[in-house]
């Protein structure tokens, strides 16, 4: 029934395709010069996003050189603490041995 309404009248198919017309002007509209101002303004955006990740980027890769350094320092410190344990264990034993040998110097000279 639409389509024969359309027929009969064409006055509303002009008005059926109206609203297209608005879009088909401004696609006309666009000169080389807006587009050129389109592209630059798209361009600066780009640029920005860019200068953004490289900035992240750059903050990631000083994060990373900081935890290298952390590593290294605690595997220093784990290795350092290793040995000072070591060599506390040592020491009641050295004194036990030291004991020892004052006890039998002492019952050899009596």
């Amino acid at each position: 029934m639409a389509r024969l309404f359309s027929a009969d009248h064409p006055e509303s198919q002009a008005q059926t395709n109206s609203p297209l017309q608005p879009l088909v002007q401004a696609e006309q509209s666009d000169t080389p010069e807006s587009l050129l101002k389109t592209e630059q303004e798209r361009t600066k955006q780009l640029r920005q996003e860019l200068l953004t990740a490289r900035t992240a980027l750059k903050q990631m890769d000083d994060l990373q050189m900081e935890l290298a350094v952390e590593r290294e320092t605690g595997q220093q410190l784990v290795q350092f603490l290793e040995e000072a344990e070591k060599e506390a264990r040592k020491v009641p034993l050295l004194e036990r041995l030291l004991k020892q040998q004052v006890d039998a110097a002492n019952t050899v000279d009596k």
